[in-house]
């Protein structure tokens, strides 16, 4: 029986040159998404510490920027996904036109957000909450912290491009800078140091911005110093020929739905459960800043297969890239047990660093281990998520994530909410484990989506096939064994 088991183990453990190639890609993206998730979790931390109105606030205040962050997921997600694969192939001209690209879409977006935030930040902040202490926290947050959208805008593209072309590590060192920053900047600000007046969730905000700027800086300056595959030439998209457009469009727009859809359905069951019990929100905060360093940590590692797979899909290795997918998700799944492990265990401990009451941080305890007990699936569902992202199949990914999330727990969660409560009294924590539960039961439609193997596509031979394309600038064909990734700094 152990034979047997052995036996079919066996291909889904890879070679120590893989691990060792796996690991040079994700530790720095996994490290990078945490530090990148840090910069909310301080803020929401140090705001705890003052009072639980604040925290709501501040939170209630974030979920416009989780919107904002949803929407660069998708035009990143699309650029990434293109630029792993014609990284692969060696086309540094096309990579250079979808740096040009992405920048400048993220800047208009990050202009309309700021926009929105200055005409009617309140009437956002009334969507969540209607206690006057925590609308009135939320506002004297976004005074100053949609000023940062524009900085963050400029930002998020250079670390997802960098890192689609395997350009980790100063993006990590940048985010360590950074979050550095951050962390002393909200200790001045939040409880007033070094002469300053106590400033609260304002002082949060002036502390991100700040560091916002500063992060901005260091990649406009790094770039700049040629050491990278981009330059801040953005008249380069001018170059992008009707095909490459068309084909950006096609995986842009489709991602940039799909992530504004399951962010505005992550919003909801924040509504739901605030509908329900909204004495309880700073429970909810705390889950959500605890589970901050698991998430940031599958998204890192799921980012790192996208990378990983679709330089091999780009150089058309499409053998190797179904069996070393296999692989990283059998390491995914080990790694998701230890993590669940060890987050139970100190599930008890990290509610304490919060100033809310025994019975929230009780709520939050309880919460914390219920979330863990879907770690697996969560990780199995994320990496292949990006899987199908990489080779370009876009539709399985919008259904999995956007439609199935709207037309199963999103509906299930407002009914739970609105309709329930007439009928008999809900608990939070019941509402909680149902909306959690349908939430992950899409991992079973993931693995059909993913056995089809619609996503083993190299998308760099279509363009390459465009006419309109000039050849002759490109220092790669698909098929060429992809760079190095791991010997890139």
């Amino acid at each position: 029986m152990s034979a047997i088991s052995a036996s079919r183990l066996r291909p889904l453990i890879g070679s120590r040159s893989f691990y060792r190639e796996a690991v040079l890609v994700m530790l720095p993206v996994a490290g990078q998404q945490l530090l990148n998730s840090m910069f909310g979790f301080f803020d929401n931390l140090m705001v705890g510490m003052v009072d639980a109105a604040t925290l709501s606030g501040v939170t209630v205040a974030n979920k416009v920027f989780f919107v904002y962050q949803g929407i660069f997921w998708g035009i990143t997600g699309a650029g990434g996904l293109l630029l792993s694969q014609y990284y692969g192939a060696g086309d540094r001209k096309t990579c250079q036109i979808l740096f040009a690209l992405q920048q400048l879409a993220g800047l208009l977006v990050a202009i309309a957000f700021t926009g929105i935030l200055l005409v009617a930040p309140e009437m956002l902040l009334r969507a969540f909450v209607s206690d006057p202490a925590t609308i009135a926290a939320g506002m004297g947050y976004v005074e100053l912290i949609r000023f940062s959208y524009l900085p963050a805008a400029v930002s998020m593209v250079s670390l997802f491009s960098l890192r689609s072309v395997g350009q980790s590590k100063v993006p990590f060192v940048v985010g360590l800078f950074t979050i550095s920053v951050n962390i002393v900047l909200n200790w001045i600000f939040i409880f007033g140091k070094l002469g300053l007046p106590a400033m609260g969730g304002r002082g949060a905000a002036l502390a991100t911005l700040i560091a916002r700027i500063v992060e901005m800086l260091f990649y406009l300056v790094w770039i700049g110093s040629g050491r990278t595959w981009f330059t801040w030439n953005i008249a380069a998209a001018r170059g992008a020929g009707r095909k490459l457009i068309r084909m950006v469009a096609d995986k842009t727009f489709p991602l940039i739905a799909n992530e504004f859809l399951w962010t505005m359905g992550t919003n909801m069951l924040f509504w739901s459960y605030a509908r329900i019990n909204e004495y309880a929100v700073p429970a909810l905060v705390i889950v959500e800043q605890s589970m901050q360093f698991v998430y940031v940590m599958f998204g890192g590692m799921s980012a790192g297969v996208a990378i990983l797979i679709g330089s091999r899909l780009g150089a058309g290795r499409f053998e190797e890239a179904r069996r070393n997918s296999n692989q990283l998700m059998f390491m995914a799944s080990c790694i998701g047990l230890v993590l669940m492990i060890i987050s139970i265990a100190v599930s008890g401990v990290l509610p304490g660093f919060f100033n809310v009451s025994d019975e929230l941080r009780q709520m939050a305890t309880l919460l914390i281990r219920i979330q863990t007990l879907f770690f697996i699936p969560q990780i199995l569902y994320t990496n292949i998520f990006f899987v199908l992202r990489a080779g370009g199949d876009i539709p399985s990914a919008f259904r999995l994530d956007a439609v199935y999330t709207w037309l199963v727990p999103i509906p299930l969660a407002i009914l739970i909410a609105t309709v329930v409560p007439l009928v008999t009294p809900v608990s939070i924590v019941v509402a909680y484990v149902i909306t959690q539960f349908m939430l992950n039961a899409k991992l079973a439609l993931a693995f059909k989506y993913y056995a089809k193997g619609l996503w083993l596509k190299n998308l760099t031979v279509e363009h390459n096939h465009d006419q309109d394309h000039d050849q002759s600038d490109q220092t790669g064909q698909p098929g060429n064994p992809s760079p190095s990734i791991s010997g890139i700094s």
